[in-house]
């Protein structure tokens, strides 16, 4: 994989490892571990980053999961960095 554009390797905090989707990194505290951000709702994390289920782990079977997933990369949301948008301030006289 990681000579392909489907992952990017980089180093993110606390992670273990190298290979990961592009796009934004969510990091819940301690004990949870952080994953990227794509993959947040498939484990029920919540938008202040709290776990539904108190745990950090798909709350779906795993062939549903990976059928959600592929939903979603044919529909177009596929894992990615965003759109950075930055204001531009007036030029002083």
């Amino acid at each position: 994989l990681g000579a392909t554009d489907l992952v990017v390797t980089a180093s993110r905090t606390r992670a273990g490892r190298t290979l990961f989707l592009p796009g934004g990194w969510v990091e819940p505290s301690a004990p949870w571990i952080p994953l990227e951000q794509w993959k947040a709702p498939m484990h029920g994390l919540l938008a202040d980053r709290v776990p539904l289920l108190g745990v950090l782990v798909p709350t779906e079977p795993p062939a549903d999961l990976y059928r959600r997933a592929w939903r979603r990369i044919t529909d177009g949301d596929v894992p990615r960095f965003g759109e950075l948008e930055l204001r531009r301030r007036g030029r002083r006289s």
